[in-house]
């Protein structure tokens, strides 16, 4: 008697379930992509400080050269450096300090002017003025500095008429030069910017010189 052939087993299928791979795997192979990214950007921001920390020297250079210049004896000189004092008021690069610093060098033509107004009783616009007193009618507020005084006081004792020899009549003369107006009127500008930036009231009488046309 034969015996039947064993049939062959049927193939088993073997699932074998592993642990996914760390985060750090799957990245491994981004990893020099990413280096380079992250150099790329150090070395931008790097760049982009050197180069605004440049830019705030170059601004700081010319100022020194507006406000030295802001302060010269010479009117044409003085105007120039007013109008720069105007200008790089209104670059980005000067911070809240750097404005106030600019506004100190246009005091001193606009207290030559506040001055010169209230020693001929003229109506500087925010207030009326006492030609005797130099003083203004109301609680005093924005009242001319004595430096200012006095500065005026001899400039108009300079500029004061002189009889000629031959009995002629004295030949009068403003007590501000149109050139000393005009340099004037370039510190209003500045002012007015400047205070524009600090976002602060400037008074009435700076703005209508501002507006003032130099002749």
């Amino acid at each position: 008697m034969s015996v039947p052939p064993i049939p062959s087993p049927s193939p088993l299928d073997v699932v074998v379930h592993t642990d996914p791979a760390p985060w750090w795997q799957t990245l491994a192979p981004y990893a020099p992509l990413l280096a380079a990214i992250i150099a790329a950007w150090i070395a931008w921001q790097t760049l982009k400080e050197r180069s605004r920390a440049d830019n705030q020297a170059e601004w700081w250079r010319r100022a020194q050269w507006a406000i030295d210049s802001s302060l010269s004896s010479d009117p044409d000189q003085a105007e120039m450096g007013q109008k720069a004092i105007e200008v790089l008021g209104r670059s980005k690069l000067a911070a809240e300090e750097e404005l106030e610093l600019l506004k100190v060098a246009t005091a001193d033509p606009l207290e030559v002017f506040e001055a010169e107004s209230a020693l001929g009783g003229v109506d500087t616009g925010s207030r009326v003025v006492d030609g005797a007193a130099g003083r203004p009618d109301n609680d005093g507020e924005g009242e001319m500095t004595a430096q200012a005084s006095r500065r005026v006081t001899t400039s108009m004792t300079e500029k004061a008429p002189v009889p000629k020899s031959d009995g002629a009549a004295p030949v009068r003369r403003r007590s501000s030069s149109s050139r000393d107006r005009r340099v004037q009127i370039a510190a209003a500008k500045a002012r007015v910017t400047l205070d524009r930036r600090l976002r602060v009231d400037t008074p009435k009488w700076i703005i209508d010189l501002a507006n003032e046309k130099a002749s």
